[in-house]
């Protein structure tokens, strides 16, 4: 992301709409991938509530994948630590 736009809460509130959308689909939660260069990406996500999952589909063979979810009902499945 360009830095003249960082820290403005934009990409909060993309996510929140993003959120939002998803819970009035009848998502449970949402899942995700980033990657190991993308340190800034990563903590937002955490920040946000998000948690280490085990890789899935075509991220699974990728050594700079971290695959994240987040549950919409605000509960938590077992976490893996990642």
């Amino acid at each position: 992301m360009d830095q003249a736009y960082r820290n403005q809460g934009i990409a909060h509130s993309i996510l929140n709409e993003l959120e939002a959308r998803a819970k009035r689909l009848k998502f449970r939660q949402i899942r995700l991938e980033a990657g190991e260069v993308q340190p800034e990406a990563l903590r937002f996500y955490r920040k946000h509530g998000f948690y280490g999952i085990e890789k899935y589909g075509e991220y699974v063979d990728s050594e700079s994948s971290v695959c994240l979810e987040k549950r919409l009902g605000g509960q938590k499945e077992e976490e893996t630590g990642l």
